[in-house]
């Protein structure tokens, strides 16, 4: 019976992404450049991927989304951020490259229930923009 314990204990451990810190984020929009050379809405893109919460952690650069992920990638964290410095992220996957930005220092007042402050997101992938607001959660 300990020996089953052990083994089901162990795939738990190991199938369950395990994040030292991460940031979980909300797609609040997604902007494409028009032919003029404009922002303008993109609203396919900003439906589907304001419906999945977006996490990085911030160890091994791993974004977990449905659109904007980059689980497979290979990631370059160009930043880990601080009090006074943005996070930057750079991953190339396949064709893709792609590009997040979390600034480390709080530009709103908004804070979770850890008591840490909302930081602006910014993610270059996919010929889009998209911005969003983070939470830090240490674990």
């Amino acid at each position: 019976m300990r020996s089953l314990f052990i083994v089901v204990a162990g795939v738990l451990l190991t199938s369950t992404p395990v994040f030292a810190d991460i940031y979980k984020c909300q797609i609040v929009s997604v902007l494409t450049v028009d032919t003029d050379g404009s922002a303008k809405p993109f609203d396919y893109f900003q439906k589907m991927a304001s419906e999945q919460e977006l996490v990085i952690d911030r160890d091994s650069g791993r974004v977990y989304h449905n659109i904007f992920g980059n689980e497979n990638g290979i990631n370059t964290i160009l930043s880990q951020g601080s009090e006074s410095t943005i996070f930057k992220l750079l991953s190339k996957g396949g064709n893709d490259v792609n590009y997040y930005e979390v600034s480390e220092f709080g530009f709103t007042s908004e804070r979770n229930k850890s008591g840490n402050f909302a930081r602006p997101l910014r993610i270059i992938t996919l010929g889009k923009l998209a911005t969003g607001i983070c939470h830090s959660f240490p674990y």
